[in-house]
């Protein structure tokens, strides 16, 4: 009998291609802050990577350089300005760049909002994926890492969080090795605890009960040189290893359809 098979998300299709990789949800690094706009003992703030404010850039300097078309070729020959496509290029680009880059100041920046005293997570209206704002539960979340090499050969981790029911996701941090991303997950993870200290950080110094969690990273240098050492992080992935296991080995034992009885 043919047996029907479970169907890959995005992640599963494409992780071991990209180097994409889950995060278990455990404390296993020092605290390292995170990209935020704002901070504070109760909410952060982090603007999605790819918002209104980048297509704006974009597009801004799409004009300027359509009006440096112009003037480039108008310095290059005098006689190009007669050219009907010249002023334009110079007039429309360069003002097209102008008024992008006055709204680029003028527009409200779209943040997804931490919000630690309701550990729920608010997300702007997206005009193309989600028309409306949402509110989720911060245990819906998940962190999600990415590992390239960039056009001069340098490692680069990229740290994303994403919501496991809503088709959002944001870039919380870009580092250079895997310890910096666990860290930046750890403080994030310690933060949305509401009834647990603030991660002690500097961009929290001025704010009460904090903790260092695992200790400094100086700390965790000279422990992780001890022959006993146990990895908090390798502990921690092969318990979410074997979770998922098992929910994959539920999932397939709930897809087998039993033979049909016989006559």
């Amino acid at each position: 009998m043919k047996h029907a098979q479970p169907r890959r998300t995005f992640w599963q299709r494409y992780k071991e291609k990209y180097g994409i990789r889950k995060l278990p949800k455990e404390i296993v690094r020092p605290f390292m802050v995170c990209v935020a706009d704002y901070m504070d003992d109760k909410e952060l703030h982090i603007a999605p990577s790819w918002g209104m404010e980048m297509w704006l850039y974009l597009l801004r300097n799409l004009g300027y350089f359509v009006a440096f078309l112009g003037f480039a070729g108008a310095f290059a020959s005098p006689r190009s300005f007669a050219e009907p496509e010249v002023l334009p290029m110079i007039i429309g680009g360069g003002g097209i760049g102008i008024i992008l880059h006055v709204a680029s100041y003028l527009i409200p920046k779209r943040q997804a909002v931490f919000d630690r005293t309701a550990g729920t997570v608010r997300t702007p209206a997206h005009p193309l994926i989600r028309k409306k704002p949402t509110e989720t539960p911060f245990e819906e979340w998940e962190a999600i890492t990415r590992f390239y090499y960039t056009q001069i050969g340098s490692p680069t981790y990229e740290i994303f969080v994403r919501n496991t029911h809503i088709p959002y996701i944001v870039l919380i941090g870009v580092a250079g090795t895997f310890d910096q991303v666990l860290a930046m997950w750890s403080f994030l993870l310690q933060y949305m605890k509401k009834d647990a200290p603030l991660p002690d950080v500097p961009d929290l110094e001025q704010y009460p009960n904090r903790t260092k969690g695992l200790g400094t990273w100086e700390e965790w240098k000279w422990k992780s040189r001890l022959p006993d050492f146990v990895d908090p992080y390798e502990v921690a992935k092969a318990k979410m290893d074997h979770e998922q296991d098992g929910k994959e080995t539920d999932r397939n034992a709930g897809m087998e359809k039993p033979d049909a009885p016989t006559a």
